[in-house]
């Protein structure tokens, strides 16, 4: 009797183990998360991806129940690439996600030694904002509207200098179509971070920017930088009096930041499901639209999931392509 007591949960463990490896889709639902999330950002703490996130992980949370708490984990480095190949090389059971920006398809583009492709070791999860970006000068620059700056630009280009926040970034990129657009010529200064960038901004020793709206609003609001422009394609609400560069006679200055979540390629198909449509779900609360238009963000009416957000990233991945290429940007 003995060796049947001890054999029967051997039993149940191993028919239990049968079961499962023939509804693996049930059993990697029901046991996910088995352990804590990692949303790993490839930006500083405080900036609109990194607000983002925690906002996520704490929807998320309220979704796992008991089962796992979300962690944020800030990676920031490299333009990204730190974060990157840290979660591209982490197990690939939904465990450790990556919030990732414009940054995430134009690495491919201008490293020239990468050892991945980003697109291909990280799948789309879900599209979860387009930003408020806005063309700045400092305020000891002469121009005040983008045609001034456009006449400014063509008579002074040994002045034009712009900051940004690394070398192939969204600010970086954008601020270079808008000189390949235009027609003028700029000189580049990059730092590491947007934050960096600030206090040089501000002096006047770097007089033009392209961010954010969260990262420029208090430089902004305290008169030390003024906005020229938005490099999105039509005017935001709340920047009402500010003007496009499409409206302005550029419309290929018509680009968007975004944010979402990836995750690495191998993940279970259903435990992608699974977040696609927990992230679905926590994109469409008004109170999570609000936290986001909060830091500088809107959510799209029908936020892009798994093979649509896919997509979107390929079409993104070579739009950036043509923009580095043309600027020459390559970083070994």
């Amino acid at each position: 009797m003995a060796i049947h007591k001890r054999t029967r949960p051997y039993l149940a463990s191993a028919v239990g183990a049968m079961l499962c490896a023939f509804a693996a889709p049930v059993c990697a639902q029901a046991t996910y998360p088995s352990r804590p999330v990692n949303i790993v950002v490839q930006t500083p703490p405080g900036g609109p991806l990194d607000a983002a996130m925690r906002v996520v992980a704490k929807q998320l949370e309220q979704r796992f129940g008991n089962n796992a708490s979300v962690i944020v984990e800030n990676k920031p480095g490299a333009n990204g690439l730190i974060a990157t190949k840290f979660v591209a090389q982490s197990a690939p059971d939904g465990h450790t996600l990556l919030g990732v920006s414009v940054s995430h398809v134009a690495n491919p583009s201008i490293h020239r030694n990468m050892p991945f492709d980003p697109l291909q070791e990280l799948k789309g999860i879900a599209h979860l904002g387009v930003a408020r970006n806005v063309f700045v000068a400092s305020a000891v620059a002469p121009p005040r509207s983008i045609e001034e700056f456009v006449a400014w630009a063509k008579e002074n280009p040994d002045k034009v200098t712009f900051g940004s926040g690394g070398v192939g970034s969204g600010g970086h990129l954008m601020a270079e179509l808008i000189a390949q657009s235009t027609g003028i010529r700029m000189t580049h200064v990059a730092y590491k971070g947007g934050t960096a960038m600030l206090p040089d901004l501000v002096a006047g020793r770097v007089l033009f920017s392209v961010d954010t709206l969260k990262n420029m609003a208090p430089v902004v609001e305290a008169g030390s930088v003024r906005i020229l422009g938005v490099t999105n394609a039509q005017r935001w609400p709340d920047l009402a009096s500010v003007p496009t560069f499409v409206e302005s006679g550029y419309p290929q200055v018509a680009l968007n930041s975004w944010i979402g979540i990836v995750a690495p390629a191998k993940t279970p198909p259903e435990v992608m499901a699974r977040l696609e449509r927990e992230l679905a779900s926590i994109a469409s609360l008004p109170e999570v639209r609000e936290q986001f238009s909060g830091f500088g963000l809107s959510i799209l009416p029908e936020p892009l999931v798994g093979e649509q957000f896919q997509a979107f990233m390929e079409s993104e991945k070579a739009m950036w392509k043509k923009i580095a290429d043309a600027a020459d940007i390559k970083v070994d």
